[in-house]
């Protein structure tokens, strides 16, 4: 885990683990939440900024996200903030349940 841009943004480096997956589309995970799950940040959120598959075996990516409030991680002192995260879903942005192509226009 790195800082950049004065300690405002936190690039992680991840790797898939046995039953998860990583999107190999770029940008895949922009401006959805990260909620860490375990570590010194667990319960912090914050918004993903950048997003880049690396692939391999077994893949990696490097997350971009805005700096999680108060916490500074240190990898030197083996202070990362956590190596559990939840990236939410997107919103929900269809047409909406009960729909009806068909009904008439008011």
């Amino acid at each position: 885990m790195t800082q950049l841009a004065g300690g405002q943004l936190l690039n992680m480096n991840v790797q898939a683990t046995a039953g998860y997956a990583l999107t190999p589309s770029g940008g895949a995970y922009c401006g959805q939440v990260i909620t860490m799950i375990d570590g010194p940040a667990q319960g912090y959120s914050s918004r993903v900024v950048g997003y880049v598959y690396n692939g391999g075996t077994p893949a990696t990516a490097t997350i971009q996200v805005l700096a999680f409030d108060g916490l500074v991680p240190n990898p030197a002192n083996g202070n990362y903030l956590g190596d559990q995260f939840l990236i939410n879903g997107r919103p929900f942005s269809g047409t909406g349940f009960g729909f009806n192509l068909a009904a008439p226009n008011f």
